[in-house]
């Protein structure tokens, strides 16, 4: 799952290798702009307001998503409640604050 993936650049890689990926995106012209790229499945929430059973999702992506939350131990709770026990968190941010 990749959480806040915008326009879906780094989900359409994703998905071009052959990884099954969902975009989770809450702004309309960044899932707007990812249906045009091609993603296939897009949900269009928060993370917050899913509604994921505990323990459902492989893998979750925050690439350059973290630095934009004021509180991200409260944002990263959901995340680690829907991850399978064996799943990995992915997270990048920008090297410099210009970025």
């Amino acid at each position: 799952m990749d959480v806040g993936g915008g326009n879906g650049c780094v989900s359409l890689a994703l998905q071009y290798t052959g990884f099954k990926v969902i975009l989770l995106e809450n702004g309309s012209e960044g899932t707007l702009n990812a249906r045009k790229r091609g993603i296939r499945d897009i949900l269009h929430t928060s993370f917050q307001d899913t509604g994921f059973p505990e323990n459902p999702v492989d893998s979750i992506g925050l690439f350059d998503v973290l630095e934009h939350i004021e509180d991200d131990q409260e944002f990263l709770r959901p995340a680690a409640n829907a991850m399978k026990k064996e799943s990995r968190l992915y997270i990048t941010v920008p090297a410099h604050m210009y970025l």
